[in-house]
């Protein structure tokens, strides 16, 4: 057994006794990414280095520049995402000139390259700061170079690195297994879906005829007046049916909401616009609504008016069909759809058959979408398991809590 010693550091823990702690700013420099003069999007000049382009596991680029003054990443390069909404520490395996928000971390001869990396990933749940009172990734200079670093001999760094990788690569191959599994058993059940829906005898209309639809309003939100629960966008996540209160977000306003704003049981709620393209037309029903609950102004609500003629559940799963989707795609005269309004979702064409059709069909989705539902949540789970691991293994390894 390894003897340990106390670091002194908190989120660091303990580390090996023979082991000293240095602070970053005593062993690293850093250089700061810029903006280029000018961008494109064809594959021209040299790649440009974004926040999106970190750790994403490959070397495709959406957008070049031709700017040479901007500071060059090489492969290996430790990059960091110096701040934003969605802040941390990053490596790449990329070459290209990096961005205004990235920022390139230099060490001297004792550090393996490649080692920063896991080093770094291995600290990544603790790299937070307080802004304005709520705890989000953020980074900044001084933050990173307070951040400590284990005076590892090279050997050792190469060691650990390539345990990890070994290690990290199987932990991988696992959870993208699982994701393929999941995606395939998603597309399943849309097909499903869309057969069950679709390949039918009944009464042809188009939606505007069976439904009232109205855009959410844009609130100002505030410190002070009364707490309102609200569907946003970000409330839609891969539910079909959202019926719990903690499901939905909460807003401060002042203002009282007009009672037309105001959803009920058995609405159906579009995505209106979304800077996500995919998100744009997806569709969610509310359901066990005792309580006021309005919606985004970037969504719009459709209110089945012929519940003689047409279930509103029966309505969901139509509107999360394939066959749905291809209706939005042409009369938005593309599949590219940044945003959908009211005119269109009335001329989408739709086959009414028969009550008695309908109530069978239901009970044939609802029966395959709980099962497929529960296999997909013990995929998630033995996702999540296996990257929670993942994070723990490079964390003890990195410390030398793990000897190996």
């Amino acid at each position: 057994m390894r003897e340990m010693k106390d670091s002194g550091i908190e989120w660091i823990g303990e580390i090996p006794k023979s082991k000293r702690i240095l602070r970053n700013k005593y062993m690293f420099s850093y250089e700061k990414g810029k903006l280029p003069f000018s961008t494109n999007l064809d594959k021209k000049g040299f790649a440009y280095i974004g926040a999106s382009d970190l750790d994403s596991g490959n070397n495709e680029y959406k957008i070049y520049t031709e700017d040479e003054t901007l500071p060059d990443a090489e492969y290996n390069d430790l990059l960091v995402l110096w701040d934003g909404a969605r802040a941390g520490l990053c490596g790449t395996h990329k070459t290209g000139k990096i961005s205004s928000t990235i920022v390139k971390v230099k060490a001297d001869k004792n550090v393996y390259k490649p080692f920063l990396y896991w080093y770094y990933k291995g600290f990544e749940n603790f790299m937070y700061q307080s802004v304005n009172g709520t705890t989000i990734p953020h980074m900044n200079k001084k933050y990173i170079e307070d951040i400590c670093f284990i005076n590892w001999t090279i050997e050792e760094q190469q060691h650990i690195s390539a345990y990890l990788d070994t290690k990290c690569t199987r932990i991988d191959t696992i959870i993208e297994k699982q994701q393929k599994i999941i995606e395939k058993l998603k597309d399943y059940k849309l097909s499903r879906i869309n057969e069950i829906v679709t390949n039918v005898d009944g009464i042809k209309c188009n939606l505007g005829r069976i439904s009232s639809m109205k855009n959410g309003l844009n609130f100002n939100m505030t410190l002070e007046g009364n707490k309102v629960k609200f569907l946003g966008v970000g409330d839609f996540k891969d539910y079909f049916v959202l019926n719990e209160k903690e499901m939905f977000s909460e807003i401060i306003i002042t203002e009282k909401i007009p009672q037309e704003y105001l959803l009920e049981n058995g609405d159906i709620v579009f995505v209106r616009s979304n800077g996500s393209k995919e998100l744009v037309g997806r569709a969610v029903m509310v359901e066990n609504i005792d309580f006021a609950l309005t919606y985004s102004g970037f969504c719009i609500r459709f209110r089945n008016t012929r519940a003689d003629l047409i279930d509103d559940k029966y309505l969901l799963y139509f509107f999360r069909s394939p066959y749905f989707r291809k209706q939005l795609e042409r009369y938005s005269q593309g599949s590219n759809i940044s945003n959908i309004n009211q005119v269109l979702l009335s001329q989408i064409s739709i086959i009414i058959p028969s009550l008695d059709y309908q109530i069978t069909a239901l009970e044939t989705l609802d029966k395959l979408s709980s099962s497929i539902d529960s296999i997909i949540t013990k995929k998630q789970i033995l996702i999540e398991k296996f990257t929670e691991y993942k994070k723990s293994l490079i964390y003890e390894c990195v410390t030398g809590k793990k000897q190996l």
